[in-house]
């Protein structure tokens, strides 16, 4: 099946309805007019100035036509004296094999009227309900009438105003009259889209230029962003690891003072340990001390005794020394020796003297004997002052060692209570230190000292500075226009696509378009030719720059008489000439065109009888078995009747126009 019959099954259908009566009240010079009509050819005539034309007047009014005849206001229409008009037009909808053509009403009947007031104000009705004029042009649209359309009512002197008409305009007249205005609508709404798809792609490409510019710029920050982001990282990093490091060292600072209190501490245990064994060596050589200080007195004491003895003895044993040398003088000198020993008594001289030797043996026995014992005592003493001066060496030496273990024990004792409160106020910077670490993140193990890690913080922060203002959330813009940037690209992308399919669109929808414009103009063609032909004429119908929607148009040729066809102008043909010319053209369209409801109002007024009277023949000929309704208002004569025509007479009388049936 071919695009252009699929398109024709879209089209609208022509309705088999048509005006059964034309109601015209204080309308003109009709003050109350019941005009009946029947389907197909109707020709109503009467003399100038009758009020025929009043009547197609009035259904074109009735249907919202803005046209008025010799451009008259509205209130020029109401009928004179009065303040209101009014025009009914009644359609048959009686069902035709079980379905009505006006489906949105039940009844047998559907009627549409207008409103004038003399004020200028109006409305429509459509069965007694009032309307819009834009619901009435939608209902309109729906049975296919354009009042606004020549070829479907065709006032008085639109038969000249078609002839000046563009070719262009001819041409949308006919696209509409025959439905096929849809085909334009729809090129010229593809061909919107296709504009604003060009321009959507203009657009894009500005946008993804300027795009593409700013994300250039924002890739740049975002690399600035992204050397930072990790500049930082490695900087908070360092921050840890110099807060763990300074934990670490503050550790090692503290592991060292514990150290130091153990090594103290088992110090001092030793130092005390030392000191009670001094004390016990020092007691117990105080006690020896003491007693050897007693001995040596004892032993000075018997030396001092013996020495006493001895002392006696010796100046005994020199008085007897003295006595003996002077008993042995005695003996030299007798006399001498007995006065002395007269004077002693009666002692014999060698008893005496043996006496005296005797005491002398034994004092000196005496004397060796305490010269041993003071030889025995002065050794004792030797010994004792020996023993004593080395108990003496070894009591000093140990009060000085006790006394230096004394002072180390409280000199230590002293260290390590300072270096307990050094190790106290340490811990107390480890927790703080631990503290400030825990909150920067996990531990970390590091043998780096602090300066080490100091000076890369300072290398990093001079780099972080080298960076300058760097927005912080620079990435998200960076990701933002990524992803705006890609979906302009994708939407371009998208565009693009429906760009050519919008372009292949219009194109096949011109081709569519093109096609059935053809066919129809050829159809058309054959009947204008014919009708042409009665006549002793030629002519044609070109389909003029058929490529270009916009400047495409309609052209109508005829020759009279053997004469090659022209184009149909003012200048080269007369007005009967182009009275018939036209006439002839609408008659060819009558099987095409939709508008269940046709007028044209006094075609012949140009025409020589001869041409009149073949016109209306043809008229007769040409909707005959057609299933729509035609109305010819003339002013001539009907010389001739048709059993499927109804020929109305429109007369004037005192009391207004009067219309009757022949």
């Amino acid at each position: 099946m071919s695009k252009v019959k699929v398109e024709d099954k879209k089209l609208q259908k022509r309705l088999s309805t048509y005006l059964k009566e034309i109601i015209l009240e204080n309308f003109m010079s009709h003050e109350y007019s019941r005009i009946p009509l029947s389907k197909g050819l109707n020709i109503i005539c009467g003399p100038n100035g009758s009020g025929k034309s009043s009547i197609l007047l009035g259904i074109s009014v009735c249907l919202g036509q803005s046209y008025t005849e010799r451009s008259r206001k509205l209130t020029d229409l109401i009928r004179r004296g009065k303040d209101i008009a009014r025009v009914s037009l009644i359609f048959d909808n009686k069902p035709i094999n079980g379905n009505r053509p006006l489906k949105f009403t039940n009844s047998d009947s559907f009627m549409i009227s207008r409103y004038i007031r003399s004020d200028g104000s109006y409305w429509f009705e459509a069965d007694y309900k009032e309307i819009s004029k834009a619901e009435l042009s939608e209902l309109l649209n729906q049975m296919g009438i354009n009042p606004e359309n020549m070829l479907i009512i065709m006032h008085q002197g639109m038969i000249e105003e078609f002839a000046l008409t563009s070719p262009q305009d001819k041409l949308k007249m006919l696209e509409e009259a025959v439905g096929f205005k849809e085909y334009r609508e729809k090129i010229i709404e593809a061909r919107e889209r296709l504009k604003g798809l060009i321009d959507e792609e203009v657009k894009l490409g500005e946008f993804i230029n300027k795009a593409g510019e700013t994300l250039e710029y924002w890739k740049e920050i975002y690399n600035k962003f992204l050397l930072r982001k990790g500049l930082l990282e490695r900087k908070i990093y360092l921050e840890r690891e110099l807060a763990w490091a300074k934990v670490i060292k503050q550790e090692n600072g503290l592991k060292i003072l514990k150290e130091r209190v153990e090594k103290g501490e088992k110090r001092l245990n030793h130092l005390q340990n030392r000191i009670d064994r001094l004390k016990l060596s020092f007691d117990e050589i105080s006690k020896r001390l003491n007693s050897d200080r007693m001995e040596l007195n004892k032993l000075f004491f018997s030396l001092a005794k013996v020495e006493g003895e001895k002392g006696n003895l010796r100046g005994r044993l020199k008085s007897l020394e003295e006595f003996l040398n002077l008993l042995n003088v005695l003996a030299e000198n007798i006399n001498k020796i007995s006065e002395k020993l007269t004077q002693r008594g009666s002692l014999d001289l060698k008893t005496y003297k043996s006496y005296y030797e005797r005491d002398y043996e034994e004092i000196k026995v005496k004397l060796s004997s305490l010269e041993k014992e003071i030889n025995s005592i002065q050794s004792d003493l030797e010994k004792m002052s020996e023993k004593l001066t080395f108990t003496l060496e070894k009591y000093s030496n140990l009060k000085a060692e006790l006394e230096l273990k004394k002072y180390q024990f409280e000199f230590l004792k002293r260290e390590i209570s300072r270096v307990k409160e050094v190790k106290e106020r340490e811990e107390t910077i480890l927790k703080e230190l631990t503290s400030n670490a825990e909150d920067l993140g996990e531990r970390i193990e590091t043998s780096r000292n602090l300066n080490e890690i100091q000076e890369e913080i300072k290398v990093l922060e001079v780099q972080i500075k080298a960076l300058g203002d760097i927005p912080e959330q620079a990435d998200k813009i960076y990701t933002d226009y990524s992803t705006t940037y890609e979906e302009l690209k994708e939407r371009l992308r998208i565009v693009l696509d429906n760009k050519n399919k919008a372009l292949k669109e219009v194109e096949d929808r011109k081709e569519v378009w093109k096609k059935v414009i053809e066919e129809l103009l050829e159809k058309v063609e054959l009947e204008y030719k014919e009708f042409l032909s009665s006549l002793n004429a030629d002519g044609s119908i070109k389909f003029v720059n058929s490529d270009d929607i916009d400047k495409a148009g309609l052209e109508l040729y005829v020759g009279f008489k053997d004469s090659p066809p022209t184009l149909l102008n003012g200048l080269t043909h007369s007005g009967g000439e182009r009275s018939v010319v036209i006439s002839t053209f609408l008659l060819a369209l009558q099987k095409s065109i939709l508008s269940p409801i046709r007028a044209i109002d006094e075609f012949d007024i140009h025409m020589d009888p001869l041409n009149r009277e073949a016109m209306m023949r043809m008229f007769f000929k040409g909707l005959k078995g057609l299933d729509c309704q035609y109305l010819v208002i003339t002013p001539s004569q009907i010389s001739f009747l048709e059993e499927e025509a109804q020929i109305l007479m429109v007369q004037m009388s005192p009391e207004g126009t009067k219309v009757s049936a022949l």
